[in-house]
Parts: structure tokens; C-alpha cells; sequence
């Protein structure tokens, strides 16, 4: 069964990437959870900055300090990476993905 969130995915994504700013560990797993769900199903109509939102969240959280949260992390950033191939926006996405892996 597939549903019409485009009325409500701009909001909901938003909010959710603001989850990933708390300090709740169990909300931001969810969170990425919900987000991986949100871009394999929609990403494909996700905006570009929308895009680039999530992943200027998540960035932070691929580190050596939860490795289950990276991992989470980095499902969400393959998932937006595959959902983006058509938008032209790979060179925001690896300076978003890279950048905080080389320091």
C-alpha cells in the first residue's frame, strides 16, 4: 500500500532532522530510522535542500563515538545519495558526506 505524503513530507522531514539534534539516543535512531523509510520510499520527490538538510544533520553523527547511530547515519546519506542521482546535487553531497570523515 503506497500513500500521498507530499502534503505532509516537507514538514515531517524537517522535524525529523531536528531530532537528530537532541540528545536522546533512542529519538535519534528513530529518527534516522523514520528518515531512511521517508527517502527510499520519497526521496525521488524530496527538494534538493530538503536533501541537503538531512544530510547537514546527520554528518555529524557518522563518528567513531556510536557506530550504530554512523550506521543509521549513512543508511540515510545512501539512501539520499540514491535518490538524488537525477538532481544534480553530487558535489553537495560528497563535501557533505567527505568533509567530516577527512578531518
Amino acid at each position: 500500500m503506497t500513500l500521498d505524503l507530499s502534503s505532509v513530507l516537507d514538514d515531517a522531514v524537517r522535524q525529523l532532522a531536528d531530532f537528530l539534534k537532541q540528545q536522546n539516543r533512542p529519538l535519534k535512531q528513530t529518527a534516522l530510522e523514520t528518515l531512511s523509510a521517508l527517502v527510499s520510499s520519497d526521496g525521488k520527490s524530496m527538494k534538493p535542500a530538503l536533501l541537503q538538510l538531512v544530510l547537514g544533520e546527520t554528518a555529524p553523527l557518522v563518528s567513531s563515538s556510536d557506530l550504530h547511530l554512523a550506521h543509521l547515519a549513512l543508511q540515510v546519506d545512501i539512501g539520499i545519495v540514491h535518490a538524488s542521482k537525477a538532481k544534480g546535487i553530487a558535489k553537495t553531497i560528497e563535501t557533505a558526506l567527505l568533509a567530516p570523515l577527512l578531518e
